[in-house]
């Protein structure tokens, strides 16, 4: 339901069903938007990383390798997949091929997203205008728009919890039991890629106690079993094949987790107080955005001729926020880690709302500055370069662009390093020695030491182990005063010749030869001098 003078005042339709040609228009801008980041050369991310090890490792032994890892192995599946499809377009067995290959499948799940955004705001406000708004700021959405470059899984899982949050609002509005075994069986794929999936399949449960969209307890009750027949559907094969339920952060580890201190040494946030998890997680939420969808989220509250959106779908969106905002608290608290891409959902969902806003205040400002046609859409266009401005300069941004120098030191080291040859580098440089060409299935070419170690501790390992390379960079978990001890104290040891060092930034990337060669230094600042890395 709208009130009378906020329909009036964005000019409201009534259409009889879904503007086709606005949907399309909304996934045609997705595309291009993602094609074009994706044709940019960035970096792949750590986690990306992992998932190609993965899917490396399923193509060689599908169940031990499930048994072992602790990564949900849908996406990976998946890549694995689109490598076999497309990988000899992209080179083959490289490095930049399977990052091709991983991107596609995150393309695809970002370009859906948006069109499921679209679909489920038309479907809470029954309106084309704020749909099609919401879509708009789905494309330029700047978190959304990277992580759809990436060979990452959240686009693909968000795309699949979209789409069976959709059949769970389409049972509260028309029951229909059918429905809840395919919203199972989708919110069961989706968890076969990431298990904030759980998150939904909770909220669908409450929703059905709560809102009771059928007529009975018992047909309330029946819907919940038919639920989880669904999700048991997608995820038992899964769990027949490796005996075991998702070992990654799931409900069992939770349980086991729950008052155990997280272990600091490995976690990023573990030193953060609890009382300021919430906090950073609002910061993640706003940040998503660049703090132009969160601060359009709060106006949607304040405003009140901000149409209203559909009661049950509204309050079933609420608990599954709720829902997935306790879950990812308790996550943080337990595990001691959280990243901004545990907050994708809520801000996605406050999307719609966001549009009902913008589309608001622009009909709000024509009403008042003009009556002609063309003054309406200039005040309508100017509207969308101020609301994009700041989205559209952070979605311009290569992904991951601030570590591009391990993609450049990585291919520069294959290209001049021997098949066999050792590189001896700590442990957290995946993104390099995977354009080096050095991790699984030829994993054993990198000796690896702790980011922490000390120069003493390398020059041992320089013995014992006699490697042909070492690598080391900067912005590394040391102190910066230490880390600048460190590569002074690294570039006085005999054993190492400097040959490479990628352009200074904030992560520069050091390498270096242990033993003669004919080879001749190149780098920074010239081809013909040793590169300086102080």
């Amino acid at each position: 339901m709208t009130h009378p003078e906020s329909s009036q005042a964005i000019g409201k339709e009534t259409p009889t069903g879904i503007q086709w040609s606005r949907l399309l228009g909304v996934l045609f801008l997705a595309l291009i938007v993602r094609a074009y980041l994706c044709s940019q050369p960035a970096c792949i991310s750590r986690d990306g990383v992992q998932f190609v090890t993965f899917a490396r490792q399923l193509a060689e032994d599908p169940i031990r390798w499930m048994r072992i890892h602790t990564k949900q192995p849908g996406f990976s599946f998946v890549l694995l997949a689109t490598h076999r499809v497309f990988g000899p377009v992209f080179g083959g067995d490289t490095p930049e091929a399977w990052q091709r290959c991983g991107e596609i499948p995150a393309l695809l799940g970002g370009v859906a997203v948006c069109g499921l955004i679209y679909i489920l705001t038309r479907r809470l406000f029954k309106d084309d205008r704020i749909a099609a708004a919401a879509g708009l700021l789905a494309c330029f959405w700047p978190q959304g728009a990277h992580l759809s470059a990436d060979a990452l899984s959240d686009m693909p899982h968000l795309a699949l919890y979209l789409a069976a949050l959709l059949l769970a609002t389409g049972v509260l509005t028309k029951p229909r039991i059918w429905k809840l075994a395919f919203c199972g069986t989708v919110t069961g794929m989706a968890y076969l890629l990431r298990q904030e999936a759980l998150g939904h399949l909770a909220a669908v449960a409450l929703a059905l106690l709560w809102l009771r969209p059928f007529k009975t307890w018992g047909q309330n009750l029946s819907g919940i079993i038919v639920l989880l027949i669904g999700f048991v559907v997608a995820v038992a094969p899964y769990s027949i094949a490796c005996g075991q339920i998702m070992p990654n952060k799931g409900p069992q580890d939770l349980i086991e987790r729950l008052g155990a201190a997280p272990e600091p040494c490995s976690l990023l946030l573990a030193k953060i107080p609890s009382w300021q998890i919430p906090g950073n997680l609002a910061e993640a939420w706003a940040k998503s955005g660049r703090y132009v969808f969160s601060t359009l989220f709060v106006l949607a509250l304040l405003i009140k001729t901000v149409p209203r959106a559909e009661p049950k779908g509204k309050q079933f969106v609420l608990i599954a926020v709720l829902i997935h905002v306790l879950l990812v608290l308790l996550r943080v608290s337990v595990f001691g880690e959280t990243s901004t891409r545990y907050m994708v959902i809520p801000v996605v969902l406050c999307l719609p709302w966001a549009a009902a806003a913008l589309t608001t205040i622009f009909s709000a400002l024509a009403t008042r500055s003009a009556h002609s046609e063309m003054k309406l859409r200039m005040v309508c266009l100017c509207g969308w370069i101020v609301t994009l401005a700041l989205p559209l300069y952070y979605v311009s941004l290569p992904v991951n662009a601030g570590k591009e120098p391990y993609r450049v030191a990585g291919i520069w080291l294959r290209q001049h390093a021997d098949p066999d040859d050792f590189a001896l580098a700590h442990d957290r440089l995946e993104q390099f020695m995977f354009y080096a060409g050095r991790t699984y299935p030829h994993q054993d070419k990198w000796l690896k030491y702790k980011e922490t170690d000390s120069v003493e501790l390398i020059r041992k390992r320089l013995r014992r182990h006699k490697p042909d390379w070492v690598v080391d960079a900067t912005a590394s978990r040391r102190q910066p005063v230490n880390e600048s001890r460190f590569f002074s104290a690294l570039s006085s040891v005999p054993e190492l010749t400097p040959m490479y060092s990628t352009t200074p930034s904030e992560r520069r990337v050091h390498i270096f030869r242990t033993t003669p060669r004919t080879l001749v230094p190149t780098g920074v600042p010239t081809s013909n001098s040793v590169p300086s890395i102080r």
